[in-house]
């Protein structure tokens, strides 16, 4: 029941509770690293956590009306970059290159 997800870590191995907050279609705030740059691509605010008020600021401009995208976008971001149909290609190129037959 949250309006905006906020993820002030610096760093992640991977980010699993950002990329399930944008399937849920709510804005998320992270960290301005090349990490959360490639997870949240152009789906998400990026701010430095490190700078006192940036995040503040941030969410002061979201209750101020600033825009926060489309919720049908963010979704639609996290299923193709990070749903099975999204990974599929990828586990099968894995599997062949090790000489794996592929799973059903």
């Amino acid at each position: 029941m949250a309006d905006v997800m906020v993820s002030t870590s610096f760093h992640e191995a991977f980010g699993m509770a950002v990329v399930e907050a944008m399937a849920a279609g709510l804005p998320v705030i992270v960290h301005d690293s090349a990490h959360f740059r490639w997870l949240v691509g152009d789906q998400g605010f990026r701010v430095d956590m490190g700078s006192p008020g940036a995040l503040a600021r941030c969410i002061a401009e979201i209750k101020a009306g600033r825009p926060t995208g489309d919720p049908a976008a963010r979704r639609l971001t996290a299923t193709r970059r990070f749903g099975w149909e999204g990974l599929k290609p990828g586990y099968l190129d894995m599997y062949s290159k090790l000489g794996l037959s592929s799973p059903t």
